[in-house]
């Protein structure tokens, strides 16, 4: 895990929703996206793995076109690098319908300590406050991945408000990391999409 290997780096970061009405502006700036397993065909859903995200996730059809984002910020502490990884796709190729997988690596704590379980809160409501979502559903969630790695974190969906569409966004904080995992749809349906559902259910840390 990042946790390990960076011990001196704090990363606090903002989503990257890449499309259509969900769309907003990262933050600070982002390294350009780069297309990943360009080969992939479309129409198949495919396991997908990050190197430098440090995560592995089955990606749903259409999204044969990965592309990466990183930003490296110091602004939070001195001694500290706040590094974000945003992996993502719209899927094929069209904005309004897609997903993604955010990496916050070494995340600093209350008094600089290990990170908490509210701040993954935190960083949901900002999501939701940047694209005018309001929640219609929650759930607290705890998952194991083996190798003693577990997972604390809440499970949202969301409406823009005086709009159309939902998005579904999972925060978990794992071993002093956070993990955002966010798929979203103009038309709805996110929840209910067997692709999507699979997508979220099969993320595991570690790239190897």
């Amino acid at each position: 895990m990042h946790g390990a290997r960076l011990s001196t780096a704090v990363a606090v970061g903002i989503l990257l929703l890449a499309g259509g009405a969900w769309a907003q502006a990262a933050s600070g700036p982002l390294a350009e996206g780069t297309p990943e397993n360009p080969l992939i065909p479309a129409d198949q859903a495919h396991d997908f793995s990050s190197d430098i995200g440090d995560f592995r996730i089955m990606m749903p059809s259409g999204c044969a076109k990965v592309k990466t984002r990183t930003r490296e910020d110091d602004s939070a502490s001195g001694e500290y690098i706040e590094e974000t990884v945003v992996v993502y796709c719209d899927r094929f190729g069209k904005e309004g319908d897609g997903c993604s997988v955010t990496a916050i690596f070494n995340v600093e704590g209350p008094e600089g300590g290990m990170p908490e379980a509210p701040q993954v809160t935190e960083r949901l409501e900002n999501i939701l406050k940047t694209y005018g979502a309001h929640v219609t559903d929650q759930r607290y969630l705890e998952k194991e991945f083996g190798d003693g790695l577990k997972a604390e974190g809440i499970d949202l969906l969301a409406a823009r408000t005086g709009g159309s569409g939902q998005m579904w966004l999972r925060g978990m904080l794992i071993n002093g990391d956070i993990y955002i995992i966010a798929a979203w749809n103009e038309s709805g349906g996110v929840a209910s999409n067997p692709e999507y559902v699979t997508f979220f259910n099969s993320f595991q840390p570690g790239a190897d």
